[in-house]
């Protein structure tokens, strides 16, 4: 058990954090449903979202892009101390 529990703390850092996963989030749909991005000039798939198979695309997107902010935040880093 810790000596002192941080609440206010925990909930302020989830908090920023949340805000910023629904911004990132945001700002990779705006980016990738756009038709006439560089992505899709470069050659990339398009992801518009009228077709059955771009919602899908986007779906798995968003969903990679979650995954992986989730598993880079899991970890605490080397040589921090835990207090």
């Amino acid at each position: 058990m810790p000596d002192q529990w941080r609440v206010p703390y925990m909930f302020l850092l989830s908090f920023i954090f949340g805000l910023y996963l629904m911004a990132s989030t945001l700002v990779l749909f705006a980016i990738a449903a756009d038709e006439n991005s560089l992505f899709v000039r470069a050659g990339a798939p398009s992801l518009a979202i009228n077709t059955y198979e771009g919602q899908a695309r986007m779906r798995g997107l968003i969903y990679m892009q979650a995954r992986g902010s989730g598993v880079r935040t899991a970890r605490r880093p080397a040589g921090r101390k835990v207090s």
